[in-house]
């Protein structure tokens, strides 16, 4: 879905595990865990989250699957991006996804082939 890019709250010491979900919340580091065996429950992890400085910080920043919640306008270029996947593209094209970004002030857009819909072609654009 459409995100923004935001500066990212401070790191600092989280007493919940450290996974690639660790500050999305409970549900997402307990599926993790179950995926992986490793032992633990949602209380343990609602818990951990309720004590995270970083938890507390991101959780206002955080959008809803399917929600439609409009994504600030900067102030200045390149402040705040849109950013979405378009596909994936019929199976024969080498790409099967669009990279779209839009910047929020100045309506300036970029697209991009990529393989896969993911963070890592996302950052490395």
């Amino acid at each position: 879905g459409w995100g923004s890019f935001l500066p990212p709250p401070p790191l600092q010491p989280s007493p919940h595990p450290k996974t690639p979900l660790s500050h999305l919340g409970p549900e997402g580091a307990y599926c993790w865990a179950q995926a992986r065996g490793i032992p633990t429950s949602q209380v343990a992890l609602k818990t951990a989250k309720a004590v995270c400085k970083i938890c507390q910080i991101v959780k206002p920043l955080q959008v809803e699957a399917g929600s439609h919640r409009q994504v600030p306008r900067g102030d200045q270029p390149t402040q705040i991006w849109q950013v979405d996947y378009v596909g994936p593209l019929p199976h024969d094209h080498r790409k099967a996804n669009i990279l779209t970004m839009v910047d929020t002030a100045t309506g300036y857009g970029e697209v991009w082939p990529a393989s896969r819909a993911d963070q890592w072609n996302t950052i490395t654009k």
